[in-house]
């Protein structure tokens, strides 16, 4: 491997293949219909206001003699006004929840971002969820790399890495980019062990593409806060960042949770 944090460039970065299939939610984007709610709500107001206007024109001119048909075409023009407002409500919340979904997801590389992240950590901590574990992983030299290869080649390298990371903990964990090149994979629901070989297998997935990156992983403990975890997991990342790059830093069970106490092996 090469300096640089032994990040290595794309061969042949396909740059415009990323950016005509963003991620799940825009492969099979929703259609265009779906996205006018407003437009549908003036014609829901609109369609009100024209059958009101009928049927107060009707109810001038009909005979007391045919006052059921009277009536029957005011329920009908009520069942349709209904109809058609539940309509929009219902386009109005699938879209409300497509934008949501799109507002979690980061734009490079495809894992959620760090605002759904706190959002799962809570809602875990919350379900009382003792089996947790988090690997907290940050790029080595970056900027080295962006200085070097070009900020696009960065973006595709960050891509790169949360490919590897999904492929690593497929199945057993979720993947967030946390911020700029730093990334977070959840594993719930599974032992100390199992979750030692889970960072060992995201880190041979970043070193058989070429990224150097340093992992540390921490455990939820009793009284922890989600931030708590996630600063025990960062202060483990940088451990092994400190000891040389391109490590994985694993706390001994006996760590206190403060970050001075910190002690543990280094893998690789």
């Amino acid at each position: 491997m090469e300096d640089l944090g032994q990040n290595k460039p794309p061969d042949n970065p396909a740059e415009n293949d990323w950016d005509k299939a963003f991620l799940e939610l825009t492969k099979s984007p929703i259609n265009e219909s779906s996205l006018k709610t407003p437009t549908m709500v003036q014609w829901l107001i609109g369609l009100c206001v024209t059958l009101f206007s009928i049927l107060f024109f009707l109810g001038q001119v009909l005979p007391e003699n045919r006052s059921g048909l009277y009536l029957m075409v005011s329920s009908i023009s009520i069942l349709l006004i209904a109809s058609f407002g539940l309509y929009a409500l219902s386009k109005a919340a699938n879209q409300s929840k497509h934008l949501k979904n799109l507002l979690n997801i980061d734009r490079t590389t495809g894992l959620f971002s760090s605002v759904f992240l706190m959002e799962e950590l809570d809602r875990l901590i919350s379900e009382g969820n003792h089996n947790l574990v988090l690997i907290f992983l940050d790029l080595d030299e970056l900027k080295l790399y962006n200085d070097k290869y070009g900020h696009r080649r960065g973006d595709i390298l960050i891509r790169n890495a949360g490919e590897a990371l999904i492929e690593a903990i497929a199945g057993h964990g979720v993947g967030f980019r946390y911020g700029g090149d730093e990334f977070v994979a959840i594993l719930a629901n599974v032992s100390r062990e199992n979750a030692i070989e889970f960072a060992k297998r995201v880190h041979r997935s970043f070193v058989m593409r070429g990224i150097s990156a340093s992992i540390g992983i921490y455990p939820w403990k009793p009284g922890m806060s989600s931030d708590q975890l996630l600063n025990e997991a960062d202060q483990a990342m940088y451990k092994a960042k400190r000891s040389g790059k391109g490590r994985l830093f694993i706390p001994d069970e006996q760590s206190t949770g403060s970050t001075r106490d910190l002690k543990g092996k280094f893998i690789y």
